[in-house]
């Protein structure tokens, strides 16, 4: 089961009435009725026996039978009473939970169902609607941005592959060393693409758990010291300190999507840290784990942003500084749950960022 179809099947899930919550109601509304029967046909009774004793009355036969028909006929009528105005209520509060369905399958999230209804359940069904309308607005947001930022992304390096390669073609007085430096542009926003593209395949299969896992032996540091080679250029070019000091640890994992967890993660350390930052990356075994640790001094994270940087395609906003669709941090959530293994964060802004993948020793193997 894909993603998109767990997510639809648990939203369903939230507004779903299951047959004991009808059952609940039902019998909650017919003790609700057999107490008011009970009290009206007490004050009924009571009445009855006060206007008897208290002008002493004397009934015959038909004068009681009439008494009790007086009786049941005001019991009647104040069950009814209280009856119609129970089920008003409910009426109102099932008749704004339909509206607020309805706005919802025309595609707008942005509503706050707020009901008066004594039921529970009808309480309870409300909130879950306005959690799932929530859900939905972000997850209505996330694509919005994406698609801006997506669109954007490639229509850049598109316009700067399309506008140097007409140059070279037009402007036959070019030197070779421009032709040289185009030919280099041209070949960056191609890799640019190129990532891109890879990046959005990757997450779609991540999503989708269309990957077969080709397991083997690997060792952290051989993994980790080839990602920050990888990344030489850049930090020479920041002039960030990077201090490893990471455990020979063997794990039991795919050869690829490990490298693209550390390549990611390593990636995002070294594009948030500033000019002369300082990168750590280092391990520690614990009594059930080993912890996987990369902390810089960059620009941080805000804290209404932290909880949803594993989000798919989710940027900061404001963060303008650097390129990208906001994949990479959700691709290496993906490739950790699909070893059993958890990634977590902790940033302060303008302070920096810290991120741990926790590997179980039970899942070593």
């Amino acid at each position: 089961m894909s993603k998109k179809e767990k997510k639809s099947k648990e939203n369903k899930e939230k507004i779903k009435i299951n047959n004991p919550h009808y059952v609940e109601y039902i019998l909650r509304t017919g003790l609700a009725l057999f107490i008011y029967n009970i009290i009206s046909s007490a004050i009924t009774l009571g009445i009855a026996a006060i206007i008897i004793f208290g002008f002493h009355l004397e009934f015959g036969v038909l004068g009681a039978f009439l008494l009790l028909l007086f009786s049941l006929i005001v019991s009647l009528l104040i069950s009814a009473l209280i009856t119609t105005l129970r089920l008003r209520t409910s009426a109102r509060a099932i008749t704004d939970i339909r509206d607020a369905l309805n706005q919802m399958t025309r595609g707008n999230f942005d509503i706050n169902l707020k009901i008066t209804s004594r039921e529970e359940y009808l309480t309870d069904i409300a909130e879950q609607i306005n959690t799932v309308a929530k859900e939905l607005s972000s997850t209505t947001i996330l694509k919005q941005d994406f698609i801006r930022n997506f669109s954007h992304e490639f229509k850049t390096p598109i316009a700067a592959i399309k506008g140097y390669s007409e140059l070279l073609l037009k402007d036959k007085t070019l030197s070779e060393e421009d032709k040289e430096k185009y030919l280099h542009i041209i070949m960056d926003q191609a890799d640019w693409l190129s990532n891109l593209a890879n990046m959005t395949l990757m997450q779609s299969n991540l999503e989708s758990q269309n990957i077969i896992l080709n397991k083997e032996d690997v060792y952290l540091d051989e993994q980790i010291g080839e990602a920050a080679l990888l990344l030489y250029q850049q930090v020479e070019y920041k002039k960030i300190s990077v201090d490893i000091n990471v455990g020979h640890i063997l794990v039991n994992a795919s050869k690829d999507l490990t490298k693209d967890l550390w390549n990611n993660l390593f990636t995002n350390e070294v594009k948030y840290t500033g000019i002369e930052g300082h990168i750590r990356v280092y391990t520690e075994e614990w009594d059930d784990e080993y912890r996987v640790i990369f902390a810089d001094n960059g620009i941080g994270i805000s804290e209404e942003a932290l909880p949803h940087i594993f989000d798919s395609y989710y940027q900061e906003a404001g963060n303008t500084s650097n390129r990208g669709i906001g994949l990479g941090l959700s691709i290496c959530k993906g490739i950790c749950n699909l070893h059993g293994w958890t990634i977590t964060a902790d940033s302060i802004k303008n302070k920096g960022s810290t991120f741990i993948v926790h590997i179980p020793k039970s899942n070593l193997d």
